[in-house]
């Protein structure tokens, strides 16, 4: 590549059938006027400018992306956390030997099965059995009816219960004292819940 050799002149120079008040000439005896070599150096630097500061939006483009990823994120498992925290009432269901109970998103338990000896916790029926889901929490003259339950089990022939209060309630068999019911009620089945006293399962 042929080097220019870049001279200042002082006085007017002949150039292309013309004149150029500021120029060079190279090495061919060509010449070149300073005040395009300034031009093409400032778009030169323009386009640099231009390059990085399209690189410097990219950049910030991305990482404002994994922000907003990381913040949706974090509102998601916030908004989870507040929607259990609100809702105490988690649905399950419990089987025991040959009945079954459910708790809904209400607190209100279901209970069907076999029924002879009070599992089913709403009093004595006609028929040793129930074959389909009845409220247990609303039997009239229950000291169940009406409350919210929050937590179920249930035995082999007996069934357990925890209000939103922490109070603990239980029905069904009670022939090796499970129902916690004391010596007076050793061996007696209780077709209705009853709370039990001295027990409270509020979480401090």
């Amino acid at each position: 590549m042929k080097k220019l050799l870049f001279m200042l002149i002082v006085a007017f120079l002949p150039v292309c059938g013309g004149f150029v008040v500021h120029g060079a000439i190279n090495s061919n005896g060509g010449g070149y006027d300073f005040r395009v070599l300034q031009q093409l150096e400032e778009e030169t630097i323009s386009a640099a400018i231009k390059e990085k500061r399209i690189r410097n939006s990219d950049e910030t483009r991305r990482k404002k992306s994994a922000d907003d990823y990381l913040l949706d994120e974090l509102t998601w498992q916030q908004a989870n956390l507040s929607a259990m925290a609100v809702s105490i009432y988690q649905p399950t269901v419990a089987a025991g030997g040959v009945h079954s109970l459910a708790l809904d998103d209400k607190g209100r338990v279901w209970a069907w099965g076999k029924a002879s000896i009070g599992e089913l916790g709403i009093g004595p029926v006609g028929s040793s059995m129930v074959r389909i889901p009845t409220q247990v929490t609303a039997v009239p003259g229950s000291p169940l009816n009406g409350k919210k339950i929050k937590n179920i089990s249930a035995g082999g022939t007996h069934s357990l219960a925890v209000d939103r209060d922490g109070n603990t309630w239980v029905w069904g068999n009670n022939i090796a004292g499970q129902l916690g019911l004391g010596l007076d009620f050793l061996q007696i089945p209780q077709f209705l819940p009853v709370q039990l006293t001295g027990l409270n399962l509020t979480t401090p």
